[in-house]
């Protein structure tokens, strides 16, 4: 009954993302009023009009199988990781030394695993939602989309804190020997 309830959970969450993306989705493909493709005007309201209670419709009917998959990998997932957390490693048995390294390591690849898993099932869910195609294709989609762009957001967001992390690092060093030399 717990898992029942777990996975009820969690297919409702897979349902507000789908009709939130369906919704947004809607907005932003639709035909804007300017023209042009710089144009900032909003799209007609006749357009938008009902676009969540389809989103709905589409969530509820031919996508709940998408969405009850989801639920369920997310469901799967949670659990794994509720278990790994509340597993006694063997340095907390009194074990430590190489045991608990292994154990250590062990939760940190699984943890980063399951969490790849679950922001891939999410983008999965997003894709379904805007292309109408199952989780597992959508899942392959956005794999494919997040394999292509990830060294772009590797160059972007973690390549110039890690040059002033060096700079900082040097300034602090050659300070450092300025005051002590």
């Amino acid at each position: 009954a717990l898992a029942t309830a777990a996975w009820s959970a969690a297919t409702a969450g897979e349902a507000r993302t789908f009709i939130l993306a369906g919704a947004s989705a809607a907005w932003w493909y639709a035909p804007r009023l300017g023209g042009g493709s710089g144009s900032a005007t909003s799209p007609p309201r006749h357009l938008l009009a009902g676009a969540t209670r389809r989103a709905a419709g589409h969530a509820l009917g031919p996508s709940a199988g998408t969405l009850a998959m989801g639920g369920a990998v997310m469901t799967a997932s949670s659990a794994v990781r509720t278990a790994l957390n509340s597993a006694s490693s063997p340095a907390e048995e009194g074990g430590g030394g190489q045991p608990g390294l292994l154990w250590s390591l062990f939760a940190a690849v699984t943890g980063g695993l399951i969490e790849l898993l679950q922001v891939v099932t999410k983008f999965a869910t997003i894709g379904a939602a805007i292309t109408g195609a199952g989780l597992l294709e959508a899942g392959r989609s956005a794999t494919a989309l997040l394999r292509s762009q990830a060294l772009s957001a590797l160059g972007v967001w973690y390549f110039p804190p890690l040059v002033l992390s060096v700079y900082v690092g040097l300034a602090a060093g050659l300070a450092g020997l300025g005051a002590g030399g």
